[in-house]
């Protein structure tokens, strides 16, 4: 994830498309796992809206950090001209 993050920053383009695979399988992998764990019992009965926001809110981040890697016009600007504007 640093040396994705780093290489974001110098404005290589494959970047912006590992970051985005990075973020799918790091908040992917979180609410699979706050799943698991609802679904186990483990948790008591009074605690599971916890666990539940926990999770949404996980994909909805997911969601947005994709949504703006891949569609913002910023993100693919600073992605296609980061690397010219070095002097």
């Amino acid at each position: 994830m640093v040396v994705v993050s780093v290489a974001g920053w110098l404005g290589y383009p494959w970047a912006r498309f590992s970051l985005a695979g990075l973020a799918i399988l790091f908040y992917g992998l979180v609410a699979y796992n706050l799943y698991s764990l609802a679904k186990s019992g483990v948790v008591p009965e009074h605690r599971m809206s916890f666990v539940w926001t926990r999770m949404a809110r996980s994909l909805i981040i997911m969601t947005a950090v994709v949504l703006y890697l891949l569609l913002s016009e910023k993100s693919k600007a600073f992605f296609r001209n980061y690397r010219h504007m070095i002097y």
